[in-house]
């Protein structure tokens, strides 16, 4: 597995992956990340990604990309934060 810093071409996902998708697939998806800010392009003509910090964020649940939005760790059903509780 790639370290988390790693920059991978699409062929080099599809070697991770273990399922069977074509290159051109996963191309398409990786632009899809790219757009909704969770994969970054690395090279203006080659297909090479970096993940970005709110991909990272999204992958360990604390980044809601249909809201675009950081998940607060105490947060209500609005979403929005709310103040501890004083005992």
């Amino acid at each position: 597995m790639a370290d988390e810093d790693s920059v991978l071409s699409a062929g080099d996902l599809q070697g991770l992956l273990t399922v069977e998708y074509s290159t051109t697939h996963i191309r398409r998806r990786c632009n899809r990340l790219v757009d909704a800010g969770l994969l970054q392009r690395v090279h203006p003509d080659n297909a090479i990604y970096q993940i970005t910090d709110k991909g990272r964020a999204y992958l360990n649940e604390e980044y809601d990309v249909r809201e675009e939005r950081y998940i607060e760790e105490h947060s209500n059903q609005n979403g929005t934060p709310e103040a501890d509780e004083k005992v």
